[in-house]
């Protein structure tokens, strides 16, 4: 360090290369107070820090779905049945609801039934959330988007309400929402109640990175996140903060409230289309462990989870993509007990 004088001031001038880096990089969030995050964070301005993790609020549209809330009519309208189910009101709201009824679907000569509606409000390449609630009578049951990146529902383990949050992307235009059913004996049934499709708006609040002067890195997020928490990941070779159109992204989505399954997947964007490079994938969850890619050579990418491979290195050969020197977290609508608790970035 030099000084200058400048008006008999002592003023500190620090030399720095202009190839130096801020890697490798560690943020641990837990020591850090409620706010937004630090210098030299950039993007997302609803991506904050709040009880030592990273966590998100990103705008929502309104449910593009009618009667989700299955008030409206015996049966509830809005609602298309499929495969010949008994198809009914019933007066058994869901655990915490604002309502008195839910829409009850029971075998009736066919195994595999269900109700189901358009969802074609949500265009190609939008985010979404899709969120119900379910409860098991007597027959397997799950909810799912037709045209989403994940398909992750699972049947409810015992028979009491039961919510199923899934984040994801859509891969065409249309689509539906579907609550589905399989039973082998007459009458056997399930309940749905407060089935809502919202749109994440604004796709770049869900971006938050950091400029490190390398495209071949290793980043990794460590997550704890309850099964309702929206998609969590890490972005790799991010094109810019602010309006991100080239990258790749991990996610950990998914998960049902009695379960330690969850579902990984990599995808790439090239001029904001996504597509899909490793499909949903099970893991074993862990609280805390860490989700990362790897980019080890020019092409060549990988995704780990609590320290195993995710599926086989893939080659990402995009030149909007592989020179990129933005990383960091994406984050959808997180919650109450869910986040990023720190974020890391090194060499390879």
């Amino acid at each position: 360090m030099t000084t200058v004088t400048r008006s008999s001031i002592l003023v500190p001038v620090i030399a720095r290369r202009a190839s130096a880096s801020i890697l490798p990089y560690t943020l641990d969030f837990s020591l850090f107070g409620d706010g937004a995050l630090p210098f030299p964070w950039l993007g997302s301005s609803t991506l904050t820090i709040s009880s030592g993790q990273a966590v998100n609020a990103p705008t929502l549209s309104d449910s593009v779905l009618v009667n989700g809330n299955m008030e409206t009519g015996d049966p509830p309208s809005s609602w298309t049945p499929v495969g010949t189910p008994t198809a009914s009101s019933v007066a058994d709201e869901r655990t915490g609801g604002a309502g008195a009824a839910s829409y009850s679907i029971a075998r009736n000569g066919t195994s595999n039934f269900s109700i189901y509606q358009a969802a074609a409000a949500i265009g190609a390449q939008g985010w979404y959330r899709l969120n119900g609630w379910k409860k098991r009578i007597d027959s397997y049951l799950r909810l799912y988007y037709s045209t989403g990146s994940y398909d992750t529902a699972l049947v409810n383990v015992g028979s009491t309400w039961e919510n199923d949050v899934h984040d994801g992307f859509k891969t065409i235009a249309g689509g539906y929402v579907q609550a589905a059913c399989f039973a082998t004996v007459d009458a056997q049934s399930s309940l749905f109640d407060d089935i809502s499709l919202k749109e994440y708006t604004t796709p770049a609040e869900m971006f938050k990175v950091i400029f490190t002067g390398f495209a071949l890195v290793t980043a990794k997020v460590n997550i704890t996140a309850t099964p309702q928490a929206g998609a969590l990941g890490v972005v790799c070779c991010v094109d810019s903060p602010t309006n991100p159109q080239n990258y790749t992204l991990a996610l950990m989505a998914g998960g049902a409230s009695a379960s330690t399954k969850r579902f990984v997947q990599l995808l790439k964007c090239v001029g904001g289309t996504k597509s899909i490079v490793i499909g949903v994938t099970e893991v074993t969850y862990a609280a805390g462990a860490s989700l990362e890619i790897r980019h080890t050579a020019a092409t060549t990418f990988q995704v780990w989870y609590n320290g195993t491979q995710v599926s086989t290195d893939k080659t990402i050969a995009d030149a909007g993509i592989i020179s990129n020197k933005y990383h960091g977290i994406f984050s959808g609508f997180t919650g109450a007990s869910s986040g990023v608790d720190a974020f890391f970035c090194e060499t390879v």
